[in-house]
């Protein structure tokens, strides 16, 4: 008992510190520490209101961590496309009443995850892949005001600031470092029920691998891109008007993945709502047509469009993604 009981006790105190309150009401933020406030922070929520579900533009309620910094070191306004900074700095309207078309991007990123099932994680609601963020924006004027596209905007210099206060979560690091130590296995191999141990030690055996490279056309991959992609998607380097919640082909290039998730795309929503494969995907009904102007390709356009997303370096994200 008196193991289990050390065990509870490093596990608590991994979940507890330093935590966000957000406040839709009063329009603020706050950082607590040790059931203290450390700092207070004026943020815009949603104008379309508060909610989880995809495609809703609504904030998110609920219980979340931060899973992703990014943009450590980014200069004062600089802006995101698809989390990637390519050094444009973009104005900020701190008390002329400026609105900005685009859905800016600015300065930091504190990408969210949910923690609650069917609330704010899972199928049709989860905030990572919904791409909510804390962040800077242009419109500093409207904060205090619900003014975003379901992201929780900063001003600024305030996003910097809170940038550097908390940290990404790293419990499964720490429990994992923690497990490795002589202290963690001495403690879970002396864990016993009815004098037999509960866990045993594996033997890890390593796996080598092999580097594929994929066939098709990388020159007609980029074209395909510009004329297919590029409306949502940064596609290459310089290029400025995608969405700005969508990630560039440079970021999704870093996922371990990568090829898979560009091989059935046309799967993943929204995709499937406009997109055409001959031979592969179904035909629109008649009675419910693409919402937008549909995108047709067939399976040798969609290898050229892998070869070159092969072909471009993963985008530089800092630290690897921490999963819980």
């Amino acid at each position: 008992m008196k193991i289990k009981l050390v065990l509870f006790y490093f596990l608590a105190n991994m979940i507890a510190g330093m935590e966000i309150q957000i406040s839709i009401d009063k329009q603020e933020l706050k950082v607590v520490d040790d059931e203290k406030i450390v700092k207070t922070y004026v943020i815009s929520s949603s104008s379309y209101g508060e909610g989880s579900a995809e495609g809703s533009f609504k904030t998110p309620l609920g219980e979340h961590f931060i899973k992703k910094k990014i943009g450590d070191g980014v200069e004062l306004g600089g802006r995101f496309e698809g989390r990637v900074f390519y050094g444009e700095i973009y104005p900020i309207y701190e008390k002329d009443e400026v609105y900005v078309d685009d859905d800016v991007v600015q300065t930091r990123i504190l990408w969210l995850s949910g923690l609650e099932e069917g609330k704010n994680k899972g199928k049709g609601v989860d905030s990572f892949e919904r791409y909510i963020y804390i962040h800077g924006t242009p419109e500093e004027w409207l904060l205090g005001t619900k003014a975003s596209k379901g992201c929780i905007r900063m001003a600024n210099k305030d996003v910097i600031e809170l940038f550097d206060i908390v940290e990404e979560n790293n419990y499964s690091k720490r429990f994992f470092n923690w497990l490795k130590s002589d202290v963690g296995r001495k403690t879970i191999s002396s864990i016993q029920e009815n004098d037999e141990p509960v866990f045993v030690s594996l033997q890890i055996e390593e796996v080598a691998t092999r580097q594929v490279r994929l066939s098709g056309d990388a020159k007609l991959g980029l074209k395909q891109s510009q004329q297919k992609c590029a409306r949502c998607h940064v596609v290459e380097k310089g290029r400025k008007n995608s969405i700005g919640s969508t990630p560039s082909f440079f970021a999704l290039r870093t996922f371990d993945d990568w090829d898979l998730r560009f091989s059935g795309f046309y799967l993943l929503r929204p995709h499937p709502a406009f997109t055409i494969i001959p031979d592969v995907t179904e035909p629109f009904d008649d009675s419910r047509p693409a919402p937008i102007v549909p995108i047709e390709l067939d399976l040798n356009e969609l290898q050229a469009i892998i070869a070159y997303v092969q072909s471009i370096p993963p985008a530089d994200l800092g630290e690897p993604v921490k999963h819980q």
